[in-house]
């Protein structure tokens, strides 16, 4: 740990839940921060904010990492923790709370983006409650604004009488932390322009509900690869998709939009839909709708939409092009593959 001055130095928290970290990265410097375990923030850390006297929100922190000890334990806990030490200005007592609330947040900034990067670069159900910011001066806890409520971070799911479904947990690793980094590096510079469908794909991972989640992806797609659309949305999610994938997702696609106008028109899926879900499953077997949902959406839409996200990333930064451009150079490229196609034809 760095050694400041007592006054100025301030430490800020981020609990991760269903994470696990490789040996190979704990404690190694990351765009600023660490990540550390839960057993060494009570080793190295808790004593220092019991011994400066700020007691307020180390209660509150602890309950969330503690270590657990024989008996059960009916709350989320997070194992591991991103740690970051913020020197404050020399002379904090003559800036103004809000001021010093700006710094803080400038210096989590990095932390954010590689945080939605982990949930970008693969799947995992990396979990995000509140951050901790404890010193001499400033004590608070906060909302990442990609948070999730503590009811619903373990990502388990009773769907039902019989079987309990899980979000498998997230693994960062020193094989996947660099795409995550380069990942973060993107997005920071293309994030106005991909904002709106990255927040919803923020948002899936915070909604417990299987229609709720199915819904949030798909306003992804519409916020993204049909954000000019107005009109034959459904053939064009299938053609752009496809196109863009270099592969056949046009039946998936096409049943996840049926499925979102069950949902909002309807409050259910017909019995069409669930027909197509339990071939598309693989699974005749299974009765239950939110079952076949859940698996549909672990095994197929996540993943895809999680591509779509990252291509168009990637060509707005490479490009510095619009989510709209992007969107109609897709179209180009279909059009040059039916013209190979159909050399005759000919274009208006």
């Amino acid at each position: 740990m760095t050694e400041y001055p007592s006054d100025i130095r301030t430490f800020l928290f981020i609990p991760l839940f269903n994470v696990k970290v490789s040996e190979d990265i704990l404690n190694k410097k990351i765009n600023g921060f660490q990540i550390i375990t839960s057993k060494q923030y009570f080793e190295s850390y808790r004593h220092i904010l019991v011994e400066k006297g700020w007691p307020e929100y180390t209660n509150e922190l602890d309950y969330l990492v503690e270590i657990p000890k024989l008996g059960a334990i009916y709350h989320p806990v997070s194992s591991y923790i991103v740690v970051k030490e913020i020197l404050l200005p020399e002379r904090p007592e003559n800036v103004s709370f809000q001021d010093l609330q700006v710094h803080i947040s400038k210096c989590m900034e990095k932390i954010l983006y590689f945080l939605m990067a982990c949930r970008l670069v693969s799947g995992g159900n990396i979990q995000i409650k509140d951050y901790f910011v404890i010193s001499k001066i400033l004590k608070y806890r906060g909302n990442l604004g990609i948070s999730t409520n503590g009811e619903d971070i373990d990502g388990i799911y009773l769907l039902s009488k019989h079987q309990v479904f899980c979000i498998p947990h997230y693994d960062i690793t020193s094989i996947n932390i660099k795409k995550i980094l380069l990942t973060a590096k993107k997005l920071f510079k293309v994030y106005e322009v991909v904002k709106i469908p990255i927040q919803y794909f923020m948002q899936y991972y915070s909604a417990k509900d299987i229609y709720d989640k199915i819904i949030k992806l798909a306003i992804v797609w519409e916020t993204s690869i049909l954000n000019d659309c107005k009109d034959e949305l459904k053939y064009r999610l299938q053609v752009r998709s496809s196109s863009l994938l270099h592969r056949d997702i046009s039946k998936v696609l096409a049943l996840v939009y049926d499925i979102r106008s069950d949902i909002v028109h309807g409050g259910d899926v017909k019995k069409n839909e669930i027909k197509k879900l339990k071939k598309i499953v693989g699974n005749d077997n299974i009765e239950e709708t939110f079952v076949l949902i859940f698996i549909f959406i672990r095994d197929y839409l996540e993943n895809i939409t999680r591509e779509i996200l990252c291509i168009f990333i990637n060509k707005i930064y490479k490009t510095r092009k619009t989510l709209e451009q992007v969107a109609k150079e897709i179209d180009e490229s279909v059009f040059c593959a039916f013209e190979k196609i159909t050399p005759n034809t000919k274009r208006d």
